[in-house]
């Protein structure tokens, strides 16, 4: 079994960051629908190896961005999240347990239409390098602002090359 559980964030300073934030995947056609949706954002398979500071701060401060976002047209947001393995990724190995690399940063895509009736695509990521662990409280600093990680559009296709990459 390679599924990580509760022993890779204890006594360390990762928390399990949600992919999927509960709150923004709490929705259906009905309230047990929307509990259900609410309780599949538990599952291991939607946390991974944040610290603490990156999952506190900065990944909070882009997901209550993107909760109340009002750029587009009908409130309906679709986002994807996930993490990016690379040259920066740390391990962590509870006793007994096999080693996990802990990723190097995670990527955000948000897609809406806009009240343009326009599609708009906006591109986040964030590294969990030396900057972000150093501080719990760079998202209050004056003058924040989660654009900063925003990725450019610039040519769609080498965008789609970078998240697109095997994982060897």
């Amino acid at each position: 079994m390679n599924q990580l559980d509760n022993a890779y964030y204890a006594n360390n300073p990762l928390d399990r960051g949600h992919l999927a934030r509960r709150s923004t995947a709490a929705w259906g056609d009905s309230r047990s629908d929307a509990q259900r949706a609410s309780n599949e954002t538990f599952y291991f398979t939607n946390a991974a190896l944040q610290y603490d500071t990156l999952n506190q701060d900065e990944w909070l401060s882009l997901e209550n961005w993107v909760k109340s976002l009002d750029l587009d047209k009908d409130g309906r947001i679709t986002s994807f999240s996930g993490c990016i393995y690379g040259g920066a990724d740390r391990t962590v190995q509870p006793s007994g347990r096999q080693l996990a690399l802990v990723p190097a940063g995670f990527f955000k895509v948000v897609c809406f239409i806009n009240k343009q009736d326009k599609l708009e695509v906006r591109a986040f990521i964030q590294y969990q390098d030396q900057a972000a662990l150093a501080s719990k409280n760079a998202s209050k600093r004056a003058g924040y602002n989660n654009e900063v990680y925003q990725q450019p559009d610039g040519d769609r296709r080498a965008n789609r090359t970078y998240f697109c990459q095997p994982l060897i």
